[in-house]
């Protein structure tokens, strides 16, 4: 993943709090980049030789799909729906880590970004976010709880 010390990253002055920030502050800047790079890409392409869809309409948008297929020029073909249907994400879109709105206000780059993508977070309560997100599935606290006491048990082998 891409961090403020790496050469050509984007905003810099996030540097001197990397460190501090959280994880989903982290995946915020990781977005960003992503993004960013996206809408370089595009500015810097010929007419008509981009095009945006978001990837929760290409998953779940028939007509969405049609749209992206034109602009490939290949036909869409009964396999997107096998694609679409079979479960990669085991967790889900959970996470351990709380998500708080103010977030977003925090980091304005990124706040921006999204909303001239057509995001709006700030239309999210906190608990809408953690009702969402928040509230890991039993995979994932069972995942998490084994790092964790393996990472215990290492370090006790190592301070002994």
């Amino acid at each position: 993943m891409i961090t403020p010390t790496d050469a050509g990253a984007s905003l810099p002055d996030y540097k001197a709090r990397w460190s501090s920030m959280t994880q989903f502050e982290k995946g915020l800047y990781f977005w960003y980049q992503v993004h960013s790079f996206g809408l370089e890409q595009e500015h810097s392409s010929g007419k008509d030789a981009f095009a945006r869809f978001q990837f929760e309409d290409l998953i779940s948008t028939k007509a969405i799909q049609e749209d992206f297929c034109a602009f490939l020029g290949v036909p869409r073909t009964d396999t997107w729906d096998e694609f679409t249907s079979v479960r990669v994400d085991k967790y889900r879109t959970k996470t351990l880590y709380k998500i708080n709105v103010r977030t977003f206000r925090k980091n304005p780059e990124i706040l921006n970004l999204s909303q001239q993508l057509g995001y709006d977070p700030l239309a999210h309560s906190n608990k809408d976010l953690q009702n969402r997100y928040l509230g890991a599935s039993n995979s994932l606290l069972a995942f998490a709880k084994r790092v964790k006491y393996r990472a215990r048990r290492i370090l006790r082998r190592r301070s002994d």
